[in-house]
């Protein structure tokens, strides 16, 4: 269902999801560098992209993705002494390209063999 049709106005939308993304990056640099914050935010996002074309399900497996390197960068930066933000941007590069990898070997864009229609 679009924006328009449960009532909101698309520009506020549009405009709206950016400056909220700019908001995050822009207050989130100063405690953890800029690394961090962009690898979560497109790392497990764009991973995500390449199971699944729908939104719904890749907003989840993001988010799911994004705890998972989170929590994994965190326990590799504690158990080998490294810094933590870039532990966890390596790690979302990882999973990117592990999936991508995966992609290849199968032969298509994407890993897993998703339906035209979706």
């Amino acid at each position: 269902m679009g924006v328009r049709a449960l009532g909101y106005p698309a520009w506020l939308v549009y405009l709206g999801l950016p400056a909220m993304l700019a908001i995050t990056v822009v207050t989130a640099a100063p405690a953890v560098g800029a690394t961090l914050p962009l690898a979560l935010l497109v790392g497990p996002a764009a991973t995500a992209l390449l199971w699944t074309r729908r939104a719904v399900p890749a907003t989840v497996l993001g988010g799911l993705l994004g705890a998972f390197a989170a929590v994994t960068g965190l326990e590799l930066s504690l158990h080998f002494r490294l810094a933590a933000s870039a532990t966890v941007a390596v790690v979302c590069g990882g999973l990117f390209l592990v999936t991508v990898a995966a992609a290849r070997t199968r032969g298509g864009d994407r890993p897993v063999s998703v339906p035209r229609g979706t």
